[in-house]
Parts: C-alpha cells; structure tokens; sequence
C-alpha cells in the first residue's frame, strides 16, 4: 500500500433567492469515482482506493470506467464528504467524481461532475542498490567476504519502492 491522504469532496450550488452558496448534497450519497493516469499515461495494475473501495483505472485522456462510492456528506452546515485516498504506486493522476441527477419521477436529468487538478503521487522511498556481477555489494564490514575490488567498474541501481517495499 501507499501513503494515504484524507480529502474532501463537496458539492455546493447558488440559492435561487440569496445568491448565496449552500450545500447540494447532504447525508450518505452513492458518488461515481474514477482516476485517470496522466504520467505515465497507462495505468498499471495497481488501483487508487478510497476507503478501501478500488475505483475505475483510466487512460489518459479518456475516463470512462467508474465505480459508486459511498460518501457521507453530513448535514447542511458540514456538506463535505471527507474521504481517504491511497495510490500505492508513482506518478501523475487526476481524480474524477460525477452524480447522475433525477427528477421527481426517477428520471435522468443533469450529470453533475468534477476533476481535480492533475496532481503527482511520489514513491515512499528511492532504495539505491550497488552490483557486480549480478551480486549485491553489500558488504557490512571489513570482514565480509570481497565482492567487488577496487578499481573495478560497478553498476549503481536506484529504485522508486512504495511502503510495502514493492517496485513501483
């Protein structure tokens, strides 16, 4: 797993009569949720979750694929859904939320969506690994068996790892 982050999401409109901005979703709502892979532009097979819910991988530059969340916006002075994001891998995505609205009688209206700004994920560490040969120069002390003499080319190899330790 990645590092977690707690979001907010809210959904506000304009009161006819004021002007003034309230709240547009109140209480438990079932929230279409996708992500999209910026950089790289293909997704790998690792999902974003929101509360431990996988939701849909897309491509850059085409979202499609959602999954319904269940978010609790609270009443109408909180109206914010607050909601923890993990993406155990590295790169750049965006995060996509859409609603599909109803009328009195059930049926569709306006499709309510939004994106966040494309944001950058980072690798929980970098892991920098020395080898020759094939074998790992990881000697401790001066005791350990020579692996590699001096004056001998090597090769230094630096890997993105997220927090379980897994190449990402």
């Amino acid at each position: 797993e990645g590092a977690s982050n707690t979001i907010g999401l809210q959904a506000i409109k304009t009161n006819d009569n004021t002007g003034a901005c309230e709240a547009f979703l109140t209480s438990s709502q079932n929230i279409e949720m996708a992500y999209e892979c910026v950089s790289p532009a293909t997704c790998k097979s690792v999902p974003v979750k929101i509360d431990t819910m996988a939701i849909g991988d897309n491509s850059s530059g085409t979202v499609v694929d959602y999954n319904n969340i269940s978010m609790d916006f609270g009443n109408a002075s909180q109206n914010k859904a607050e909601i923890t994001v993990n993406y155990p891998d590295a790169g750049q995505i965006r995060l996509h939320a859409q609603l599909q609205l109803q009328d009195e009688s059930g049926t569709d209206t306006t499709l309510m969506a939004g994106s966040s700004n494309a944001f950058w994920v980072r690798p929980d560490e970098l892991v920098v690994t020395a080898r020759s040969g094939g074998t790992d120069i990881n000697n401790a002390t001066s005791s350990d068996t020579i692996i590699h003499k001096v004056d001998e080319f090597f090769d230094l190899i630096v890997s993105a790892v997220n927090t379980s330790g897994n190449v990402t």
